[in-house]
C-alpha cells in the first residue's frame, strides 16, 4: 500500500474510559493500512482518558453533550477521504481499515458495515454477547461504521437529537438516498462491561427518550428493526440460544427489562417534552 493512498480518519468518542482507551487506540496504531488519521473526541472526562489519548495523537478534542455531537465534530476536524467511528471500548482487527478502503475503491461501496465480536466477562454482559451472535449477517440490526466522508457530509452526519438510535438513523438514510453499502464480518472486538440489569434498564430508559423521534423518522424500518425482524432473527438463530441455556434464560429476562425501560423513556419524553 502506497503512502499516498487515500487517508482514513478514525473518530473515537470517549467519556471516562481510562480502562479501555489504551487498547482501543493501540489497535488503531497497529493497523496495516498506513494512511490513518486518529481523532479522539472526549466528553468532559474526569479521569485520565484525555491524557492517555494524547500519547497516541495530537488531535484530542473536547465536545458534548452526546456521542452524535462528538462524532459530527470529529468528522468536521478530519481530513480523510474516509471516516470511521468507533467507541472507546472497541478494538479493530489489524486489517480492517485496509480492507474497507479497498472495498470502497474497488467495488464502489460508499459505506461498510463492520460487525462486532463481543467479549464479555460478567454474566449479564455474556447474555448481551450471546444476543449479538444472532445479529451477524442481519440486514436490519446493523449499521455502517466506515463511510466515504462525502457521503457522510451529504447526509449532514448524525442526527444530534437522537441518542442510542443515531447509528441506525444514519444507516437508514444511506439506504434511502441510494448509497451502496458493503459488509465486513466481525472485525471489531467489543469489550462489553455492563454488570447488571440495572445498567441495562438505565441505558434503555435513556435511549427511550428519543425512541419516538426515531420511529417517526423511519416508521416502517423502525418496526422491523425493533420488533418483527428482530424477533424473526432470534427464531432463525434459535440454536445459538439452545446451546447456551443458562445465558438464554438471562436473555429472556433481559429483553423485557430493556423494552419496558425504553417504553418508560418514551413516556417520559412525552410527559416532560424531552427531545
Amino acid at each position: 500500500m502506497k503512502k499516498n493512498s487515500s487517508k482514513a480518519s478514525i473518530i473515537v468518542t470517549t467519556k471516562n474510559n481510562e480502562n479501555t482507551i489504551d487498547s482501543c487506540l493501540s489497535s488503531i496504531k497497529i493497523q496495516s493500512y498506513p494512511n490513518i488519521e486518529l481523532i479522539v473526541v472526549d466528553n468532559n472526562s474526569k479521569d485520565s482518558t484525555k491524557e492517555i489519548a494524547k500519547k497516541f495523537t495530537k488531535l484530542v478534542f473536547n465536545k458534548g453533550p452526546e456521542r452524535s455531537a462528538q462524532r459530527n465534530f470529529g468528522v468536521s476536524k478530519s481530513s480523510g477521504k474516509f471516516v470511521m467511528y468507533i467507541d472507546s471500548d472497541q478494538e479493530l482487527e489489524k486489517n480492517v481499515i485496509k480492507e474497507c478502503v479497498q472495498a470502497c475503491e474497488s467495488k464502489g461501496f460508499d459505506a461498510i458495515v463492520v460487525e462486532e465480536d463481543t467479549v464479555a466477562k460478567t454474566y449479564w454482559s455474556k447474555v448481551r454477547a450471546l444476543e449479538r451472535q444472532a445479529y451477524v449477517g442481519s440486514e436490519f440490526i446493523v449499521a455502517a461504521r466506515f463511510l466515504k466522508k462525502s457521503a457522510f457530509e451529504k447526509l449532514k452526519g448524525f442526527d444530534e437529537n437522537l441518542t442510542g438510535q443515531e447509528d441506525s438513523d444514519l444507516h437508514n438514510r444511506l439506504l434511502s438516498n441510494g448509497f451502496k453499502i458493503g459488509r465486513r464480518i466481525k472485525s471489531i472486538i467489543h469489550h462489553h462491561e455492563s454488570d447488571s440489569l440495572k445498567d441495562a434498564a438505565r441505558t434503555f430508559y435513556y435511549y427511550g427518550n428519543t425512541w419516538a423521534r426515531y420511529i417517526k423518522k423511519h416508521p416502517d424500518r423502525a418496526v422491523q428493526q425493533y420488533f418483527s425482524m428482530r424477533f424473526l432473527t432470534y427464531l432463525q438463530h434459535w440454536s445459538i440460544f439452545a446451546r447456551n441455556p443458562l445465558l438464554a434464560a438471562g436473555f429472556l429476562v433481559r429483553k423485557p427489562v430493556e423494552y419496558v425501560s425504553a417504553i418508560l423513556g418514551v413516556a417520559n419524553s412525552k410527559i416532560w417534552g424531552s427531545k
